[in-house]
This record gives structure tokens, sequence and C-alpha cells, in this order.
């Protein structure tokens, strides 16, 4: 359930440069590591910060710029839009035909009290060269699709628009990081780093999946191990008390015992006795329990 919640509009590795600059030569790459082994899909992303408003309700949201074509056969956003469709085209209403598509989160939506077919406007900022202060653009979107994930507080505040809106949106020219997905969900490092390799490029490196969401693995992990200590001292409680009950049972049966002997009954099915009531007691208490 945690790996379909993070694949879910997620993909297991993303390579990206040191020095913070886009591929400009993407669809190059893309057709270059779509060559490579155990490589199953590639697509390109954009991540930015920005504002939205419908109805004079704002928030602050970030802002993924994808291929939808590309974004399918890397990650399950087909799976989670509940309505609608994945399509950026401007829509057939003629008061809104130069606006362009946008998908939203369904929590995100219903905190703005906006649905399909709601026009949305984006504020970002960008650098233009020769200015000292960033430049606002305001640009409106409609909305195409709604999607609704398993990890609604990470993904709360994420919309989706086209690749080229968003480099228009933001200046950018070019994408910010190229995701890949492989035939190995577990194995995605050696993958990752085959690529690296093959790509020759000291300026490349990439994040998986895994190292991404290390808090949350490691908070997982601590959790079990915090659990299995507090069964265990649960199971050891248990015992002791089994234990002693038995050793009660023993002495005031003593007498019992004691006829059973006199009348034939050998030592073994005395034993078996009492080791059915131990094993009675232990599987009843932990069946209740």
């Amino acid at each position: 359930l945690v790996k379909e919640s993070i694949l879910s509009i997620d993909t297991q590795i993303n390579l990206k440069t040191k020095s913070g600059l886009p591929f400009t030569d993407y669809n190059k790459l893309r057709s270059k590591i779509l060559k490579y082994p155990n490589i199953t899909g590639v697509s390109s992303l954009i991540e930015k910060e920005a504002v939205i408003e419908y109805e004079n309700t704002r928030r602050g949201v970030r802002v993924r710029g994808i291929n939808p074509n590309h974004e399918i056969v890397t990650t399950d956003i087909l799976k989670k839009i509940k309505s609608g469709i994945l399509s950026f085209e401007s829509t057939n209403n003629e008061k809104k035909k130069n606006s362009r598509g946008l998908l939203i989160e369904r929590s995100l939506a219903e905190g703005m009290g906006a649905n399909l077919g709601s026009e949305i406007t984006m504020y970002s900022l960008f650098t233009v060269e020769d200015e000292l202060n960033p430049v606002p653009l305001l640009r409106k979107y409609t909305i195409t699709g709604i999607l609704e994930t398993l990890n609604y507080e990470y993904n709360a505040s994420i919309v989706y628009i086209s690749s080229e809106d968003a480099q228009k949106q933001f200046n950018y020219k070019g994408v910010e990081y190229i995701r890949i997905k492989t035939d190995n969900t577990y194995n995605v490092d050696k993958t990752a780093q085959n690529i690296i390799m093959r790509l020759n490029n000291p300026d490349y490196s990439y994040m998986t999946w895994i190292s991404k969401n290390k808090a949350l693995f490691y908070a997982i992990k601590t959790e079990k191990i915090i659990l299995f200590v507090i069964v265990l001292f649960i199971v050891i409680i248990a015992s002791f008390n089994i234990f002693s009950s038995l050793s009660m049972l023993c002495l005031e049966k003593r007498r019992e015992i004691g006829i059973l002997g006199a009348i034939g009954t050998n030592r073994k099915t005395i034993i078996k006795i009492f080791l059915f009531k131990g094993l009675f007691i232990g599987f009843f208490g932990s069946t209740c329990g």
C-alpha cells in the first residue's frame, strides 16, 4: 500500500543535473535511455511553485508540467483520475476558448469550491534577463480532470499542466527532471547507476523513490521495531502468567495427581493433561487479547 501510494503519481528514478540547469535535449536523451536494459518508460517533469485562485480563494501549490503521453507509461496517474480526462487541451466553451487545461487533486478542488470546467487563475514569478526583480505572470486554466490519490497530505497541493504551458508559465527552457520507470521496483539504484555511467555526464545525478522517501521508510522500520518489542514483552509476561498458573495448579492438584498415579496412569499422560491445559490457556488468551 505504501509503494502504491508513492508510485501512484511519482516514478522510480528521477534524473536531474547537479548544477540545477535544465535538460534542453530531453527528446534525444529519452530515445537514448529507452534503449537501455530494464527501462520500460521515460517522461519529463517541470516542478515549480505558484499560487492559484478561484472566486477569491487562493492556494499555494506545486505546479507539475508533464507530457501526458509520456507520463502514463511512468506513473499510474491515469488510474487516479476520478472525473474528467487526462488532457491539457483548450476547452470548447467559447468564453474560455483561450484557456488551457489543468488537473487538480480532489481535496484541493473541494477546498476551493472548484469543479470540472471551473476556470483557475495561476500566478507565478520568473526572472527575465536585464531585470533585477522577478516578473509576475498571470494565466488562466480550465480544470479538465480531478485526481484522487492515496497520499492526500503529500499530493493535496499539486496541480498538473502541460510541459509547454509550464515552460511559458515559468519562463523555463527545457525540462527539470527526466523520470524513469524500470521493470524492477526494488533494484532501482543499480539501474540508475548504470544509466548515469552510460550517459557519461558528470553533471547528471539521480534520486530514486526509495532515497526520496527515506524518512518515511525509516519511520515505518522504527514503528515495526517498537511494535515487535511491545509484542515481545506482552508474550513474555503472558508466558510467566501461564507458568505461574500451571505451577499453582500442580501444587493444588497434588492429591489428584497421586490418585491418577495410583490407578495406573503413566507419567506421560499426566504431563499431557497439564500441557494441553497450558496450550488452551495460551491460545484462548492470545485470541481474546
